[in-house]
């Protein structure tokens, strides 16, 4: 087929023509040979353009579900990229190979996750399509780096909840949140209930302590989220230290250091204002060098 029959049969799928592509399969006509120099097939443009009907005649007469063209995109991928969300169903159920990646090595979820705003509905199938093993590093990997929007997905949707253990050392996504001090992240897990005081399994690391070790502090505004929801600034880890104490010995500049100390304190008077007994060695001098 050359480039310009190509274009003429492509029209034809982006039209929705099915009666014309199936009088042409009987008239012999190669309709699943690639596009020259690009290697693109009518099935990229059928999932691109959503056409259903296509596509399943397609495969019907023999074309791969996850053929790909020269730059190693599949329909799936075609499909998430053109946010067809009918179709991106239509094919996982069909059997599509989600984890299949392009030249650039992104796969379909990939894709999905760059758009902006996200479709829901895509990354929320995607994520049904995946292993559960696979579904576990996703849940991580958004509380890491913050993302809301896939959180939400993976809370709502795909049936985690905000204290859900993750890997080995039973880190939630608010200890790996915190660590990392994503902001909007920390106050919507603490908004959808997760625990301010929970502890990881290995060292008995908090969300308080994992932002106090954190040897780049930008958001104390995270620190003042995690002790508005109740996080015991006292509470120390296994090694005996405390996240004031973590961050002084990660070398935290001192400006920060005070900064966190004023806020203990003003949040320490205002549980006893309020009648709250509180403990103080967090109120003491540093003791660097502990241990």
């Amino acid at each position: 087929m050359t480039s310009m029959e190509f274009k003429r049969w492509e029209r034809r799928v982006q039209s929705g023509d099915l009666a014309s592509l199936q009088q042409a399969a009987l008239s012999g006509v190669a309709l699943l040979e690639p596009a020259p120099f690009t290697g693109r097939t009518l099935m990229h443009t059928a999932a691109q353009h959503g056409k259903k009907d296509i596509v399943r005649f397609l495969l019907e007469i023999g074309m791969s579900i996850d053929v790909t063209d020269d730059l190693g995109s599949t329909p799936l991928i075609e499909a998430v990229a053109a946010r067809q969300t009918a179709m991106v169903a239509f094919l996982c159920d069909s059997g599509a190979d989600i984890e299949r990646k392009d030249m650039l090595l992104h796969d379909a979820l990939i894709i999905a996750k760059s758009a902006q705003p996200i479709e829901a509905a895509i990354v929320q199938k995607l994520l049904h399509a995946k292993k559960a093993s696979d579904q576990v590093k996703e849940f991580a990997q958004a509380a890491a780096d913050g993302r809301v929007d896939i959180m939400s997905i993976m809370l709502d949707k795909i049936g985690f909840a905000p204290d859900d253990r993750i890997g080995s050392h039973g880190l939630t996504p608010l200890i790996i949140a915190s660590g990392r001090h994503r902001l909007e992240m920390v106050e919507f897990l603490i908004k959808r209930g997760a625990d301010p005081n929970i502890a990881e399994n290995s060292q008995g690391v908090t969300p308080l302590i994992a932002a106090g070790q954190n040897p780049c502090l930008r958001d104390l505004p995270v620190f003042e989220s995690l002790l508005r929801a109740g996080a015991h600034p006292d509470k120390t880890c296994l090694n005996g230290y405390h996240f004031l104490e973590h961050a002084e010995l990660n070398d935290v500049d001192a400006v920060s250091i005070a900064g966190l100390r004023k806020m203990v304190m003003r949040f320490k008077c205002e549980k006893l204002e309020n009648g709250t007994t509180v403990s103080v060695p967090v109120l003491k001098k540093m003791r660097v060098g502990k241990g």
